[in-house]
């Protein structure tokens, strides 16, 4: 099976953005882990792309929702299986 891509939503590159400078400031063991744990954990997703649970929020599409282990912090992805594509 070829992997999916994964595409970052300019809210999701917000995000990440702003918990990494946070944590690079604040509380650099974390900022450590996030740079380790979300790497490993796109890899899984481009080749297993339904990892995680359905979560499905009020007024929106449903997601799914997988917790990075170590840093505690949640990631939402959505397959996109004609495109072979993960948005988060």
């Amino acid at each position: 099976m070829a992997a999916y891509a994964v595409e970052f939503s300019p809210q999701a590159r917000a995000q990440r953005a702003a918990i990494q400078a946070w944590s690079r400031e604040h509380r650099q063991a974390s900022f450590e882990r996030i740079v380790r744990e979300l790497p490993a954990v796109l890899r899984h997703l481009q080749r297993s792309p339904y990892l995680g649970k359905v979560y499905e929020p009020r007024d929106a599409q449903p997601v799914r929702r997988i917790l990075l282990n170590r840093t505690r912090y949640h990631l939402y992805d959505r397959p996109d299986d004609a495109n072979r594509k993960m948005f988060n």
